[in-house]
């Protein structure tokens, strides 16, 4: 049953043509993002944000993933917690 949904979320994946996804190497956008570069290649984008809130060891194994898993990621600095 896994497997089939696997194959269903590729499929879907491929069905857009590309992606970006938001990327904080947790658990789940890890997943999706193998997913998403295993349907689509290079047409799949991590997108991640440098920001006081977000912890530098986290950043760190996002750039480390997407380096061994040759895929390509926009890193952003985020001032979410800037007050205007």
């Amino acid at each position: 049953m896994a497997a089939q949904k696997l194959t269903q979320l590729k499929e879907r994946i491929t069905s857009l043509g590309s992606l970006a996804i938001a990327f904080s190497s947790g658990v789940d956008s890890t997943f999706l993002l193998k997913a998403a570069h295993e349907a689509l290649g290079e047409h799949a984008l991590a997108i991640t944000a440098k920001s006081s809130s977000f912890p530098k060891r986290e950043l760190e194994e996002s750039i480390s993933f997407c380096k061994e898993e040759n895929i390509r990621q926009i890193i952003f600095t985020s001032r979410e917690l800037d007050v205007i």
